[in-house]
């Protein structure tokens, strides 16, 4: 089962999305991450396998020793060594020669299919759980107890009534969530996973020109970050998107950077709120800091933070996972 956004992304036949929340998330693994699960796994074997040949060589160092009575080797030690050190040899090419094939083939395993050709939940795997986006979710306990609402006072007219809760139509009687999807636009696997889940199955020449267009889309000077808004209710999510929908640069660049493990931040260079685009809120940054990219394979995580009203979102992101197709896309 897709969800909500996702689902009607599929149906827009132009590159506009909206936000229709209805059902829970499916999260299924991606692609890469499974080819990663797999690549690791065949080099735990070639370790193992490497302990295997350092046992036996050791094993083969320590055998036995037979002497004569005039302090040379007998000649049961000569034919045991001479057995053990033909074993070994045949074990060490054995060994050598499964570590290559292994290592070839966990080589083989990193070349992924093109997007075109990913199912709808390998997108949707790579758009809400992979190394270039996380999920935020917001519980509001507050609308599990009940609370009467009384007549208003006839003299006064006030009321305990809680003006929110009629907005909403009145209280739920259950925990609510708000679900914030904050992902790197300007990360290929992003716009490809976008790419692949709107675009249909018999989709015509000129939209997969435009979807190509829009993931070979370059960002060499900037770091797009989009933040996008779910949850079952939409009335529950109102805040969030008003709150969005009127920030601007000038209130959230001083609430909102990136930041590295080593404490060093770069803070918001412009900002756009949600269009009919429907990806989001985007949050923009400079790539290039003092003649540098800020963020190197070496860089252990970096932290997004912003602030927009009450709305307060604080995401880790593992800089080493983030390398796609042999380089390092952020």
């Amino acid at each position: 089962m897709a969800t909500p956004l996702l689902s009607r992304l599929q149906k827009r036949s132009e590159f506009r999305l909206k936000f229709d929340n209805e059902s829970p998330l499916v999260r299924v693994r991606s692609p890469l991450l499974q080819n990663l699960q797999q690549l690791t796994y065949e080099y735990s074997k070639i370790a193992t396998l490497s302990l295997i040949l350092f046992h036996a060589i050791l094993k083969a160092r320590s055998l036995p020793t037979q002497h004569t009575t005039a302090g040379r080797p007998g000649p049961g030690f000569i034919i045991l060594i001479t057995v053990r050190s033909v074993q070994v040899t045949k074990l060490i090419v054995a060994l050598l020669c499964l570590t290559c094939v292994l290592t070839i083939d966990g080589h083989a395993q990193k070349k992924l299919k093109p997007w075109q050709e990913w199912s709808k939940k390998d997108a949707e795997s790579i758009l809400n759980d992979s190394p270039w986006a996380r999920t935020q979710v917001d519980t509001d306990l507050s609308e599990m107890t009940f609370r009467p609402q009384a007549a208003p006072d006839a003299k006064s007219g006030s009321s305990n009534a809680d003006p929110v809760r009629d907005a909403r139509g009145g209280a739920t009687n259950q925990a609510t969530t708000v679900t914030y999807r904050i992902r790197f636009l300007s990360a290929k696997p992003i716009r490809q996973a976008f790419a692949r889940f709107i675009t249909p199955d018999q989709a015509d020449a000129r939209f997969q020109a435009h979807m190509k267009d829009f993931v070979d889309r370059q960002f060499d000077q900037w770091i797009a970050v989009i933040v996008g808004v779910e949850s079952r209710d939409q009335r529950l999510s109102a805040p969030a998107m008003q709150a969005f929908a009127s920030a601007t640069t000038d209130s959230l660049k001083n609430s909102t950077y990136l930041e590295r493990k080593d404490g060093k931040r770069l803070y918001l260079h412009m900002y756009q709120p949600p269009t009919s685009d429907g990806l989001g809120a985007k949050f923009i940054f400079e790539r290039i800091i003092d003649e540098r990219p800020f963020l190197k394979e070496d860089s252990g995580e970096v932290r997004f933070v912003t602030e927009a009203g009450k709305v307060k979102l604080n995401t880790r992101f593992r800089v080493d996972e983030m390398k796609y197709d042999g380089r390092l896309e952020y």
